[in-house]
């Protein structure tokens, strides 16, 4: 017994001496980027589904797991020390040529700076600015701008038209979207005369954001995307940091970061429609949902427009995208994944985003770029074109003509929140379909439920519905006479209210075509309230409504 206590203490301090130097390169690199791209030699972990719950997990290669780590895993890397084989980042396997002009860029043979990022952009505004204009969506923790082109033939946020999203490098390793959202800016605006590009920029609201990660893409410095990382600057892997239908507000446990916050903004702000977001290490469509085994109810739309993208792709380009079945996978069938961008637009915000993985490159080589544009731009194109096609309507009360938020829902189809909502401010709404026949309900507090049975809808169609909301009689409340108003006025509108109780007022003047002209909210003290209000509007008709806590109350005015 006492001999075989004495073997196992002598070669325990061997496997220390054998294991110390890896554990130090790794504390290097963690200390120099921030995370360690290593592989996990363990049988356990040859299935992509068993893979996906390590930290940090990227892929499968060769049987072996590839993970990102950072200082965040370190009791991990300990207890798997022995299995673990580091190897080089993929943005750190070459030198990348870097952009001295602009049209090095805007041609795909040259990667942009940071700087040369930001002065591209600006050029597009510049030279293009009834159609393009530049939106700062926020700011990294470095201090770096997340922004987005925002292209619209009379570069105006039209309230009634479809709202589409492009997005890139969220992983700021994976490069090669990021020059592609650039050169597809450019297309759009040089041939903005092309009949079908023309018809696009005038009929959908288009946002595209090329660098979601510029902390990440540009790690080592702004001048090159060499040492690129996964993660942003707090070693965060920002395609897990967003709310998660399954694992709820945090499923990374990290904070949301600064420009998670700042997307989610954003997107709320813009509420896209449709959308995609771009990515490099797999050649695939990836469609919702990542952390649904079950089906989303349009399942069957989702599968036809990532076909059509990667059926134009491959056919540009031999073996391309021919790892999976026609190019395109579920994201659970791929592997589960929780906080990614895609289920966040499409769960919480009720759009339709898909994933774009452009090369099982990463960090590509950048005399590869413009051979790839030209094998993706048709399809890149396409998938913007699907924005125009399904349902489109505006919802409004049928008697004051103003705009309603309703719920528009496919009963015995939607589910896990796929039904979707009209616009507050416009009643405008959006619903992809495949073709078929529906029958829907559309939904609002205080309004008789509107239905349309067996409606019919192709493929590549675009249908419109102006759908007029009755309101419930028995749920309006009964009229007191507490107000008194001027219906004309010039300058000023004097609004007295006899008021028996404290209480709130919401003001709000709309055109009468539903735009929002003015609002305010009061706090109402008991007795009469006399409010100076001056809105700057136009001279002509509108529609004041009066919001009460228990009631509402709306007028025509003019002002002359």
């Amino acid at each position: 017994m006492k001999a075989k206590i004495f073997i196992i203490l002598f070669l325990f301090p061997g496997l220390q001496l054998v294991a110390q130097p890896k554990l130090d390169s790794i504390r290097d690199i963690l200390k120099n980027r921030g995370e360690v791209y290593l592989s996990l030699e363990n049988e356990k972990y040859k299935s992509v589904y068993e893979a996906s719950h390590l930290p940090g997990f990227d892929q499968i290669l060769n049987d072996s797991p590839f993970l990102y780590l950072t200082n965040r895993d370190t009791l991990f890397i300990k207890q798997h020390l022995e299995e673990i084989r580091i190897h080089q980042a993929p943005s750190m396997l070459m030198e990348y040529k870097m952009a001295s002009t602009r049209e090095e860029v805007l041609q795909g043979i040259a990667y942009s700076s940071y700087p040369l990022y930001l002065e591209i952009m600006q050029y597009f505004a510049d030279n293009w600015p009834e159609i393009c204009r530049i939106d700062t969506i926020g700011y990294t923790i470095n201090g770096r701008l997340l922004i987005a082109a925002h292209l619209a033939k009379d570069n105006d946020l039209k309230p009634d038209r479809p709202s589409f999203f492009y997005s890139s490098s969220i992983h700021g390793d994976e490069t090669l979207g990021y020059s592609f959202m650039l050169m597809l800016i450019n297309e759009l605006l040089v041939n903005n005369q092309n009949p079908e590009i023309s018809h696009l920029l005038e009929n959908v609201n288009i946002y595209i954001n090329p660098l979601e990660n510029p902390d990440g893409t540009f790690y080592t410095s702004d001048s090159s995307v060499f040492g690129s990382t996964r993660n942003n600057a707090a070693g965060v892997d920002l395609n897990r940091n967003y709310p998660n239908p399954v694992k709820g507000d945090h499923p990374d446990f990290n904070s949301w970061q600064p420009e998670s916050i700042a997307m989610m903004d954003y997107l709320d702000k813009i509420r896209p429609n449709l959308s995609a977001n771009f990515h490099g290490g797999a050649e695939l469509l990836n469609y919702p949902w990542d952390s649904y085994f079950e089906r989303h109810p349009d399942d069957d739309w989702l599968r036809m427009i990532c076909s059509e993208y990667a059926d134009s792709a491959m056919a540009n380009r031999s073996g391309y995208m021919s790892e999976f079945p026609g190019g395109i996978s579920n994201g659970w069938d791929w592997y589960p994944a929780y906080g990614t961008l895609q289920d966040y637009l499409t769960y919480y915000l009720q759009g339709r985003e898909v994933t774009i993985e452009l090369l099982n490159t990463k960090t590509v080589p950048e005399y590869l770029i413009k051979e790839l544009w030209e094998t993706n731009k048709t399809s890149l194109l396409n998938y913007m074109f699907q924005a125009e096609y399904g349902l489109h309507g505006q919802v409004s009360d049928s008697i004051t003509g103003l705009p309603v938020k309703a719920k528009i829902e496919i009963p015995e189809h939607d589910n896990l929140k796929s039904y979707i909502y009209s616009d507050e401010s416009s009643g405008f709404f959006v619903r992809y379909l495949k073709a078929g026949k529906y029958n829907i309900e559309v939904s609002a507090d205080g309004y008789q439920v509107w239905t349309m049975t067996d409606f019919t809808i192709n493929d590549y169609e675009t249908q419109y519905a102006d759908i007029k909301l009755k309101r419930l009689e028995d749920t309006i409340p009964v009229q007191k006479e507490r107000v008194i108003i001027e219906n004309l006025f010039e300058q000023n509108m004097d609004l007295k209210i006899n008021n028996p109780s404290v209480q709130n007022l919401i003001f709000k003047i709309f055109d009468l075509n539903g735009r929002l002209y003015y609002s305010a909210e009061f706090r109402l003290n008991e007795g009469i309230n006399t409010i100076q209000i001056s809105p700057i509007i136009p001279k002509g008709f509108y529609i004041l409504r009066l919001q009460f806590p228990d009631t509402e109350k709306s007028f025509k005015i003019f002002k002359y």
